[in-house]
Protein backbone atom coordinates (compact mmCIF):
# COMPACT_ATOMS: atom_id res chain seq x y z
CA UNK A 1 0.00 0.00 0.00
CA UNK A 2 1.42 3.36 -1.25
CA UNK A 3 0.49 6.01 1.37
CA UNK A 4 0.52 9.47 -0.38
CA UNK A 5 2.10 12.37 1.32
CA UNK A 6 1.76 16.32 1.41
CA UNK A 7 4.56 18.06 2.19
CA UNK A 8 3.83 22.18 3.27
CA UNK A 9 7.31 24.18 2.90
CA UNK A 10 8.82 21.45 0.69
CA UNK A 11 11.24 24.41 -0.35
CA UNK A 12 12.67 24.73 2.87
CA UNK A 13 15.30 23.56 4.51
CA UNK A 14 13.03 20.56 6.81
CA UNK A 15 10.55 20.36 3.99
CA UNK A 16 12.85 19.72 1.62
CA UNK A 17 14.98 16.73 3.68
CA UNK A 18 11.82 15.27 4.75
CA UNK A 19 10.50 15.19 1.23
CA UNK A 20 14.41 13.82 -0.17
CA UNK A 21 13.65 11.07 2.83
CA UNK A 22 10.31 9.75 2.04
CA UNK A 23 10.57 9.88 -1.64
CA UNK A 24 13.68 7.31 -1.17
CA UNK A 25 11.02 4.72 0.82
CA UNK A 26 8.69 3.04 -2.11
CA UNK A 27 5.91 3.22 0.53
CA UNK A 28 5.23 6.86 -0.08
CA UNK A 29 3.83 8.62 -2.32
CA UNK A 30 5.79 12.15 -1.63
CA UNK A 31 3.72 15.49 -3.41
CA UNK A 32 6.13 18.91 -1.85
CA UNK A 33 4.08 22.03 -1.83
CA UNK A 34 5.28 25.58 -1.96
CA UNK A 35 4.05 28.95 -1.57
CA UNK A 36 3.38 29.08 -5.66
CA UNK A 37 0.92 26.21 -5.20
CA UNK A 38 -1.12 27.67 -1.95
CA UNK A 39 -2.21 30.43 0.13
CA UNK A 40 -1.52 30.34 3.40
CA UNK A 41 -4.42 33.19 4.62
CA UNK A 42 -6.64 31.62 2.27
CA UNK A 43 -7.16 27.79 3.81
CA UNK A 44 -9.43 26.58 0.81
CA UNK A 45 -6.77 27.08 -1.56
CA UNK A 46 -5.04 24.12 -0.18
CA UNK A 47 -8.66 21.52 -0.82
CA UNK A 48 -7.06 20.38 -4.10
CA UNK A 49 -4.03 19.58 -2.71
CA UNK A 50 -5.89 17.61 0.08
CA UNK A 51 -8.03 15.67 -1.42
CA UNK A 52 -5.72 13.32 -2.92
CA UNK A 53 -3.44 13.32 0.06
CA UNK A 54 -3.62 10.78 3.21
CA UNK A 55 -1.44 12.75 5.21
CA UNK A 56 0.16 16.46 5.87
CA UNK A 57 3.24 16.98 7.14
CA UNK A 58 3.72 20.93 7.89
CA UNK A 59 7.04 22.35 7.37
CA UNK A 60 6.25 25.72 6.44
CA UNK A 61 8.73 28.11 8.82
CA UNK A 62 7.99 32.12 8.30
CA UNK A 63 11.29 33.81 8.77
CA UNK A 64 11.50 37.22 10.81
CA UNK A 65 11.78 38.89 7.58
CA UNK A 66 8.37 38.17 6.82
CA UNK A 67 6.45 39.40 9.94
CA UNK A 68 5.44 42.52 10.35
CA UNK A 69 4.94 43.01 14.18
CA UNK A 70 2.24 45.82 13.41
CA UNK A 71 0.45 43.78 11.00
CA UNK A 72 -1.94 41.44 13.00
CA UNK A 73 -2.68 39.23 10.41
CA UNK A 74 0.94 38.98 9.61
CA UNK A 75 1.76 38.02 13.45
CA UNK A 76 -1.01 35.17 13.24
CA UNK A 77 0.12 33.70 10.21
CA UNK A 78 3.76 33.12 11.49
Amino acid sequence: MTHRVLILGARGMLGHMVEHVLASEASFSVRGATRADFDVDTPNTLDPLLHATDYVINCIGVTARHIDDHDPRSVARA
